[in-house]
Formats: C-alpha cells, sequence, structure tokens
C-alpha cells in the first residue's frame, strides 16, 4: 500500500477486499515498511491498488442531516435524494447483495435509547451495495451540544443563544430551589428567545405569500 499520511495504532480502517468495504482497526503500523497490523484478518485478498480509509475518532452522531452529496475521488459531487420512512420502505431491492449500484437517495434515523445507540445514527441508503466504494458520501449535519462537565467547559452553543440557554436553565431549577418564576424572569426569557430566532431565520429557495394584487378570501 501507499504510505498513508497518518496511521495511529486502534485506528478504524477500511480496506477494498472484492466489492466490498472490509472494517477493523488498527493494531501496530510501521511507517518505515508502510506495513499495518489489524486486529482481524482479511476476508479475502485485498484489490490491486485498493482504496483505504482510516480515521482515528467517530464523529458525533448527526441530529439531523442538512445536505448529502455522493462525491468522487476528483471531487464531483452528485445531491443525494431524502427519503422518508415509508419512502424507503416501498423500495423492494433496497438491501439486496446483488443489486449493486451507486445510491441515489438515503433515509437517515437519529435514534435514541441506550448510551451505545445514542452515539450513533442509523443511515440507510436506496441499494444493497455501493457500486464504486471509492466513492464517499458527503455531509452537512447538526450535532449535539457538548456536554459541560468542568467548571471551565464552554458550550458549543451559538453566542445568541446564551441568553435563551440561561433563563431556560434558570426556569428548569427554580422548582427545584423554591424560587417563584416571576413574571419579569418570563418576560427576560420571553425577549431573549425573541432576539435569539429573529438571528437564525430559517433559509430556503421557496417562499410562499398571497397575490398582493389579488381580493383576500377567507
Amino acid at each position: 500500500m501507499n504510505t498513508p499520511t497518518v496511521i495511529n495504532q486502534n485506528d478504524y480502517i477500511g480496506i477494498l477486499v472484492g466489492t466490498d468495504l472490509f472494517w477493523t482497526t488498527v493494531t501496530s503500523y510501521v511507517p518505515s515498511t508502510g506495513t499495518v497490523g489489524l486486529s482481524a484478518p482479511l476476508t479475502g485478498n485485498a484489490n490491486t491498488n485498493a482504496q483505504v480509509f482510516n480515521y482515528t475518532t467517530k464523529a458525533q452522531r448527526p441530529l439531523q442531516i442538512e445536505t448529502c452529496l455522493l462525491r468522487d475521488i476528483y471531487a464531483n459531487d452528485t445531491p443525494m435524494n431524502f427519503l422518508t420512512l415509508e419512502e424507503y420502505e416501498l423500495l423492494s431491492t433496497k438491501t439486496s447483495p446483488t443489486f449493486q449500484s451507486d445510491p441515489t437517495s438515503i433515509y437517515y434515523e437519529s435514534q435514541i435509547g441506550s448510551s451505545t445507540a445514542l452515539s450513533n445514527g442509523q443511515l440507510y441508503i436506496d441499494a444493497g451495495g455501493a457500486q464504486d466504494v471509492t466513492k464517499v458520501l458527503h455531509f452537512v449535519f447538526l450535532n449535539p451540544i457538548s456536554d459541560l462537565t468542568n467548571p471551565v467547559d464552554n458550550p458549543q452553543y451559538p453566542q445568541q443563544w446564551y441568553r435563551p440557554l440561561c433563563w431556560g436553565l434558570s426556569k428548569e431549577i427554580a422548582g427545584m430551589f423554591d424560587c417563584t418564576w416571576t413574571d419579569d424572569m418570563k418576560e427576560n426569557y420571553e425577549q431573549a428567545l425573541a432576539f435569539a430566532q429573529q438571528a437564525d431565520t430559517e433559509v430556503t429557495s421557496f417562499y410562499f405569500q398571497r397575490d398582493a394584487g389579488s381580493p383576500y378570501e377567507p
């Protein structure tokens, strides 16, 4: 294999074997020879000039996927379609191993439940397997806010939402400390929330409005 930029022990590594990607973890790496030790044996012979992927840390679980593109090795992008649960379930060959194709659509579930499930979402494609595994899915997504466990921790949070966060948490714990939630506190919270929402107005390519030249009909 070609010498990669960085491979670390315990990295996740994927190797193209046949028409599928074989995933395992790295047990050792010798930079001078480019030799990689694997925690599990390959299920077959790797292809000549096989594509190899590795990474150290899994990304945070996406709460919501905003955009998804199918990107090839030349950085050419193809937009992906988003499916509802019903549309995905109606696909007849979506899990057939003989249906090998470039995916054109995705269905994503962020998943909630146990601590393990919380760290992993579930992404589904409209094909039984990828036809070209050198292509990757490129996402823009919303991720959870980081936990605040130490006094010096700072929230990964838009600044315009600091005040609503502060007043929202105050409202949550008011009863715990036998504190009365006053009208002034309520007004401060609603004002902070209104300012923050104005800063995050919806961006869309489509807008609906009544024709100003037509008479109003209830």
